[in-house]
């Protein structure tokens, strides 16, 4: 059974991660999150996924493992 994988972040190494990811059988992307819908619907029409408007609602689908591709400055928890 593949593992199911969601994407957090759109831009350049979102997409790179995902294209990377789509090659390997034991992975199954179920779509895209980013705050830019544009970019989001984009890359998940790629991947053949959905979009979602936001990481809990990616996260709500019950992925098993998520790829953090956002610039790293905001890859930390703000409280």
């Amino acid at each position: 059974m593949a593992l199911t994988l969601g994407i957090i972040g759109a831009g350049h190494m979102g997409t790179l991660h995902a294209q990377n990811l789509m090659t390997d059988e034991r992975v199954h992307l179920v779509g895209v999150a980013d705050v830019d819908q544009d970019r989001a619907e984009t890359l998940a029409h790629l991947v053949k996924g959905q979009t979602f408007a936001s990481v809990e609602a990616l996260l709500d689908t019950g992925v098993e493992a998520v790829y953090v591709c956002t610039p790293n400055t905001l890859h930390r928890r703000r409280c």
